[in-house]
């Protein structure tokens, strides 16, 4: 069976792939400041409020974003996570998603795809999202067109 790492990584070679699927960019660089949110969030289908400046006072927080919840690329990369988890405990560090899913969605994934794992957190404002420069459109872009 290969590594997690290995799958992990080889997931993230497939993405240029597909990149016309979705446009996201990051614009945080390491040592960037970043918002401390405080959202609606799931952990093994239990609501409670995520606050990151909590989780940071626990040490290091990976927080990633995925766009709906149980669409096949964002369950992949949940399962992917979900079967990580140790590995990033192992460094200190624990993990949060948050997506534009309404909380109702994010309870269920959380027990499902995330195998209660760790938390997923409802931006359904977009705020936290935005504040991180992480929403992305999905589908195909439609050109401007030119002038003449």
């Amino acid at each position: 069976m290969k590594s997690l790492a290995r799958r992990m990584i080889r997931l993230l070679l497939m993405v240029p792939a597909f990149s016309w699927l979705v446009q996201a960019r990051a614009a945080l660089d390491v040592g960037d400041t970043v918002v401390k949110f405080s959202a609606p969030a799931a952990l093994a289908g239990k609501p409670f409020t995520c606050s990151l400046a909590g989780a940071l006072a626990n040490g290091p927080v990976v927080v990633y974003y995925f766009p709906a919840a149980f669409s096949t690329g964002c369950s992949i990369e949940a399962h992917a996570f979900a079967e990580a988890i140790e590995q990033f405990a192992a460094l200190g560090a624990t993990v949060v998603g948050v997506s534009t899913d309404d909380l109702e969605t994010l309870t269920k994934f959380s027990s499902q795809t995330c195998q209660g794992r760790f938390p997923v957190a409802s931006d359904s404002t977009r705020s936290v999202s935005k504040s991180f420069d992480a929403l992305m459109q999905t589908g195909p872009t439609t050109p401007t067109a030119s002038p003449t």
